[in-house]
């Protein structure tokens, strides 16, 4: 009767620990996939929301040189691309293919000139920032050069060659 008992509360306590150890490893999985969808939606929500401003592409510049806007077709295919480079580039843990060379600046703006933005950063010192036919600025929708104020603060995605930083996406952040 004793022996029948002890392997009751072992068989038991078998159980507990296998259903322990199950609740285990499906909660890391669970957890694993929400980093993983998290980090996909931020990337395509950081690198690939296109301007859908026909002022902001006539005014850049744009590859449909017949009417100086970009047509709906363009931007659904550059969106397209987009969060297919971001995706394989999340599976095999490399930096999309255009983002190679990204810099993040982030500051206060001193000055719009044209296409350029000035900034002060944290520390202090004067950044300057170009903008060019392929930079988003973006706030809660996607703005344009218009929405970047005095005193504003900024973030910029961008590329560097040499001294020019050219943006590729800016985020204009409440206050």
């Amino acid at each position: 009767m004793k022996l029948n008992r002890a392997l009751i509360i072992a068989g038991v306590l078998a159980l507990l620990v296998v259903d322990a150890a199950a609740a285990f490893n499906f909660g890391a999985d669970f957890g694993r996939n929400e980093v993983r969808n998290t980090r996909l939606d931020f990337a395509q929500t950081r690198f690939g929301a296109q301007s859908t401003n026909s002022d902001q592409a006539t005014a850049l510049g744009t590859p449909n040189a017949q009417t100086g806007q970009r047509t709906q077709q363009a931007q659904q295919n550059q969106q397209g691309q987009n969060a297919q480079r971001l995706q394989t580039a999340q599976a095999s843990g490399q930096i999309p293919q255009g983002f190679q060379n990204a810099r993040n600046v982030t500051g206060t703006v001193k000055s719009v000139k044209g296409f350029n933005v000035e900034l002060t950063a944290q520390d202090g010192s004067v950044i300057n920032v170009t903008v060019d036919n392929q930079t988003q600025i973006q706030k809660t929708t996607t703005g344009t050069i218009l929405d970047i104020k005095l005193g504003a603060p900024i973030t910029v995605l961008s590329d560097q060659t040499g001294s020019t930083i050219t943006a590729r996406i800016i985020q204009v952040r409440e206050q």
